[in-house]
């Protein structure tokens, strides 16, 4: 009796391990079903939310600002018709002569009359300092200013490396441009442009030489050469409306980056003069040139 129920309950025991076994099995089995299939469900829900992509817009693409100074950003350029003025600013490579020399004087107005009125673009004023060139340009459409630009910077930087013989580049970037759109805006850039070797700390008596100066109508105290061998302004704005601020004075100097404006003498109410002894003047035809310009530009 005691054998008999010994056997069954071995049996029994078996059975029941067996069973067990079976379901663990079962449960894995089930599981690693599952879990494949949320893998399977997971892996094709990220393959259609985030797509493979080469190109296109990203956060922080484009080139990097390199070197002392940024360069001017690949943006589109701002929309333009005739009626507006543009004030466009160049500079040249690093290393190069200084452009206030007589010589290049001679060099770069001959490259700027010929390049001054093409393609329906035109060179209205100009200014050269050590290491840059500030103009003031009028265009049918960007297509125009587009087309002008480049061609009046071949020629300036072809005609300067026939000066310096030698061969290379000349400008360190694309020009940067900025549309003046109210008369005050396009007095300010005149100011800004015809008497821009006095903030570089230049001492000028008169006009400044190395500006189209020597040719601009809208002095309030000095008469302009007859003859422009650059183009003559067309619109509106560059024509008359910036008189509406009144004349410019050879006195004026560009506002500083304090936004303090033009310094002015209290006697007399007008902008004050300050001249340096021992300095020598280089005179160009009836207006006197600069007496001291500093060796680097702002």
């Amino acid at each position: 009796m005691t054998a008999s129920m010994t056997a069954t309950m071995t049996n029994a025991t078996m059975t029941n391990v067996t069973m067990t076994n079976v379901t663990m099995t079962m449960t894995k089995s089930a599981k690693v079903e599952a879990t494949e299939a949320n893998s399977n469900s997971n892996s094709n829900s990220i393959a259609q939310l985030t797509p493979f992509r080469r190109g296109g817009k990203r956060r922080r693409a484009g080139r990097k600002p390199t070197g002392d100074r940024a360069l001017v950003p690949h943006s589109g350029r701002p929309a333009l018709t005739l009626r507006d003025p543009v004030l466009v600013t160049t500079r040249l490579m690093p290393g190069l002569p200084n452009l206030r020399r007589e010589r290049t004087l001679m060099t770069l107005r001959a490259a700027l009359a010929a390049g001054s009125d093409r393609f329906g673009f035109r060179l209205v004023e100009f200014s050269i300092q050590s290491n840059h060139l500030h103009f003031i340009v009028e265009a049918d459409d960007a297509r125009a200013i587009s087309r002008g630009m480049q061609g009046l910077l071949v020629r300036v930087a072809k005609a300067l490396n026939r000066e310096w013989d030698r061969r290379g580049k000349v400008l360190a970037d694309r020009y940067h441009a900025r549309v003046l759109r109210t008369p005050r805006e396009v007095r300010n850039a005149l100011v800004y442009v015809l008497q821009n070797a006095r903030k570089h700390g230049a001492r000028i008596l008169g006009i400044d030489a190395f500006s189209s100066g020597v040719w601009f109508e809208g002095w309030s105290d000095r008469v302009a050469r007859a003859a422009r061998p650059i183009a003559s302004a067309g619109s509106w704005l560059l024509k008359t409306g910036w008189l509406r601020g009144g004349r410019l004075s050879t006195h004026e100097e560009p506002a500083s980056k304090s936004g303090q404006g033009l310094k002015r003498d209290s006697a007399r109410g007008r902008v004050a003069r300050e001249w340096p002894r021992g300095t020598d003047a280089t005179s160009f035809g009836p207006f006197s040139s600069v007496v001291h310009q500093r060796s680097t530009a702002r």
